[in-house]
């Protein structure tokens, strides 16, 4: 099944990481931070009462009317607002394909019933959220901000991430490479994300990567945040003063778990968590009931195929967790590469999470 091990000196990872890894990741992260200013720039908040949103459609297309204002409709909002309104998400998508007078119908009668008021968020005339008034609004920047201040100061550099429409990932990372066993190196990094739409927690966690891959998992939280706080009183569109205070407790808890995340014991604990994931095996069995929790079908064959291949390259050898992570993790650039960024994230996240198996 598997061949020898085609292990690396560290001398060679660290000519990866720094002569191929570090420019591309100084570019990309470069691109995720001005997306985070501008799309955060062109925001847009407005809690409604729920009887005051009218739903509408224009060849196909669905549009929220809120007072004088019309917005377009992201599948997100629909989503979130299908689930307020308790429209099965089945339901909703065949009549979004087939009947869309049925569907704004069902949702203005549902939203027509409900006492509650909603968050509507929305970027440049778009609705990308529907959300529970008690959603806790932070404001991506100045985290963003706080965070490249704490990597010039303790020496993190840039690590790429991610930006699709709904989510945010940063990642920061120490400018080494950490042996776990013979010929198996690792990066140890910070993965910063959040969801200004209702799609994640604000969160940072560690993140692992493997430089002869560019493989990555991100693994347990050391911070996280759930969007729901106190509910905003006002009606209308909310004051960037009132998001900025809502965004200061995030903005000091990431400076905060940025130091406490480079403590050489923290550091060490997580190399020691990788040396017992590389060595621990896991049958075929546990593989595929794991997989199948998280993906679909297809999905999982694909994964197996890649777990149980003889590449020992862009995997490491073994059939142990370790492995299996980076099969996921190995997936998640194919995912990248054909656009689907969303996926990529979720199957790095799953990465993670089959280190703890």
């Amino acid at each position: 099944m598997m061949i020898g091990n085609k292990s690396i000196t560290k001398a060679r990872a660290e000519e990866i990481l720094h002569g191929k890894l570090v420019p591309a990741w100084n570019r990309e992260t470069g691109d995720i931070l001005r997306t985070i200013m501008s799309r955060a720039g062109r925001m847009q908040d407005r809690v409604v009462k729920s009887p005051a949103m009218r739903w509408a459609h224009d060849n196909g297309s669905l549009r929220l009317a809120l007072g004088e204002d019309t917005l377009r409709v992201h599948g997100n909002a629909l989503s979130q607002a299908s689930g307020l309104a308790e429209v099965p998400a089945s339901y909703v998508e065949v009549l979004r394909e087939q009947d869309p007078d049925l569907l704004v119908d069902n949702l203005n009668r549902r939203f027509a019933r409900r006492s509650n008021r909603q968050l509507v968020r929305s970027v440049g005339g778009e609705a990308r959220a529907v959300l529970s008034d008690k959603f806790r609004r932070m404001d991506s920047r100045p985290i963003g901000e706080a965070l490249a201040v704490a990597a010039k100061q303790y020496g993190l550099i840039p690590m790429g991430g991610a930006a699709p429409d709904l989510r945010y990932r940063v990642r920061l990372a120490l400018p080494e490479v950490f042996e776990i066993v013979e010929g198996e190196y690792v990066m140890l990094g910070l993965d910063w994300q959040n969801s200004d739409f209702g799609r994640g927690a604000h969160d940072i966690s560690a993140f692992f990567l493997r430089p002869v891959c560019a493989n990555g998992a991100s693994a347990e939280s050391m911070m996280r945040q759930v969007h729901l706080g106190r509910r905003v009183e006002a009606d209308g569109i909310l004051s960037q003063q009132t998001l900025d205070l809502d965004s200061a407790t995030a903005v000091s808890a990431a400076k905060d778990v940025v130091a406490a995340f480079l403590n050489p014991d923290n550091v060490r604990a997580r190399m020691d968590h990788l040396r017992l994931a590389a060595a621990k095996e896991v049958s075929a069995t546990t593989v595929e009931q794991f997989l199948r929790k998280h993906l679909t079908k297809e999905q999982v064959k694909k994964a197996q195929e890649t777990y149980l291949s003889a590449d020992v390259e862009m995997l490491p050898p073994g059939n142990s967790t370790w492995r299996l992570s980076n099969a996921l993790s190995w997936l998640a650039h194919g995912a990248r590469d054909s656009g689907d960024v969303e996926f990529a994230v979720d199957l790095q996240d799953l990465a993670g999470k089959a280190l703890s198996l």
